[in-house]
């Protein structure tokens, strides 16, 4: 049996002396030693191990994230080996914090990797212009970081946890994403194989002494270093040297324990922090959907502002349909809910405004600095707002009919929870505005079959 072998350490990769090593390949030597497999290692870069397998030159690539169009070539175990999150790591001088900090930057990732595409994905959701460059390997995006070539990389916590101390690299607090990771086959070809290894997982995972978590234990301990000082063997003094030795070994273990520890409690920090934030989520979209109900009008518009007010912690929540004016485009308020109550519609010219920006380019989200960003904006001009989060409202057609928007007087501590909300009720805002539109135009439309009776009428 064939095996793709890639550089990951410490999951796999190939050796010093030019054998396979890491906690994958322990793995599946436990289990042909049980099967009476023959294995054999073939090394390349994890793009060469995916395409080896859609060719049949390989029988079976480790620590494969699902994704739609890995399914057209590729049959996934049941069983996750591994769970891991994704890590944006910066060049000490790029200054990167926060993932807004990427807007107009050059981030290092590795091809055809599904960490990277969800950094995508995340930069998308901001609509931050990236510069993306693409590495065959994770030490590739790493080193790339290191020289000043790329502003930032992005790697798997399996990876990047035991090898960043190589690269001099700062990990920042961007963790996203966290995904299971599968053995995988080519399509339609070694199932038995899976179902041997899926078996093997789940056994392994119910015992915490099987082999499968000593292979892991022992490929995610940080070593311990344990030489003997040599002015201690110089010095012919055997008995003090043991005691030093013991105690320095001692001493070693404690920090790499203590070093361990702590990893462990960030990385459990971040996840407990990345939950809740979805949870929050969830329950805000719960109270948004209750509070609006199915009601339709005004009665829904004036809901869903007030909603979405107390949602995002808005000062003010309102949206506007777009309208023509004096042969210009305007924005007409319909709802209006600012400070615990609703406020008096308003209108104001697009030409120069944030919501301009929102109806030509989707959503936007200033999280500070909203003023400076549109000193002539006619709706912002004489306020104290510092950010604003808006999203277009469209038809079933595509054609714009205005913008649902909560701004704030002071900055956002969590923009993407916000324009998440927004964009999921933009498309109940949208119907209703689609639907007034459409109610006015039959009005329209009566009141002329009433002028033209009328006129019939007096013609009799």
């Amino acid at each position: 049996m064939n095996v793709a072998v890639f550089p990951h350490a410490p999951a796999i990769a190939m050796g010093e002396e030019g054998k396979p090593v890491g906690f994958y390949v322990e793995m599946l030597q436990q289990v042909a030693s049980k099967e009476n497999w023959d294995l054999r290692f073939v090394p390349g870069t994890w793009q060469e191990g995916l395409d080896r397998v859609r060719t049949g030159e390989v029988d079976l690539i480790t620590g494969v994230g699902f994704t739609p169009e890995r399914a057209t070539y590729l049959d996934f175990g049941k069983e996750s080996s591994f769970t891991v999150w994704s890590i944006l790591y910066a060049n000490p001088k790029a200054g990167l914090r926060t993932v807004l900090d990427v807007q107009n930057r050059r981030i290092g990732l590795m091809r055809r990797d599904v960490n990277g595409e969800h950094f995508r994905d995340l930069c998308a959701q901001f609509n931050l212009a990236v510069t993306y460059l693409e590495f065959d390997t994770s030490e590739d995006v790493m080193r790339a970081v290191e020289s000043g070539q790329v502003d930032g990389g992005v790697a798997n916590n399996l990876f990047s946890y035991s090898q960043e101390a190589k690269f001099r690299v700062e990990r920042t607090p961007v963790v996203f994403s966290p995904f299971a990771i599968f053995f995988a086959v080519g399509k339609g070809r070694d199932g038995e194989l899976l179902r041997s290894l899926d078996s093997y997982l789940l056994e392994g995972k119910r015992n915490p002494s099987s082999g499968y978590s000593r292979a892991i234990q022992r490929s995610l301990a940080p070593p311990l270093k344990t030489a003997i000082p040599p002015w201690l063997i110089n010095a012919g003094l055997g008995t003090l040297a043991a005691l030093v030795l013991v105690i320095l070994v001692a001493l070693a273990f404690r920090r790499q324990v203590d070093r361990a520890t702590a990893k462990i409690r960030e990385l459990n920090t971040g996840l407990e922090r990345e939950l809740e934030e979805k949870r929050h989520m969830e329950d805000q979209i719960l109270k948004v959907a209750e509070g609006v109900g199915v009601s339709t009008g005004g009665a829904f518009l004036q809901d869903l502002v007030r909603q979405m007010a107390m949602a995002s912690e808005a000062d003010i929540a309102f949206v506007g349909e777009k309208v023509s004016k004096d042969g210009s485009d305007w924005i007409r308020t319909l709802a209006v809910f600012q400070d615990g109550q609703p406020a008096e519609n308003r209108e104001w010219s697009l030409a120069g405004s944030a919501s301009e920006r929102v109806l030509r380019e989707g959503t936007c989200v200033f999280p500070s600095g909203i003023q400076e960003a549109f000193p002539e904006d006619p709706g912002l001009r004489e306020t104290t707002l510092k950010s604003y989060v808006g999203t277009p409202l469209k038809d079933s057609d595509g054609h714009l009919l205005g913008l649902l928007c909560v701004t704030n007087r002071q900055s956002l501590s969590n923009p993407s929870l916000v324009a998440s909300l927004l964009r999921i009720f933009s498309a109940r805002a949208s119907a209703e505005l689609e639907r007034r539109s459409g109610e006015g135009a039959r009005q329209v439309l009566e009141r002329q079959m009433q002028h033209a009776q009328k006129l019939e009428s007096l013609g009799v």
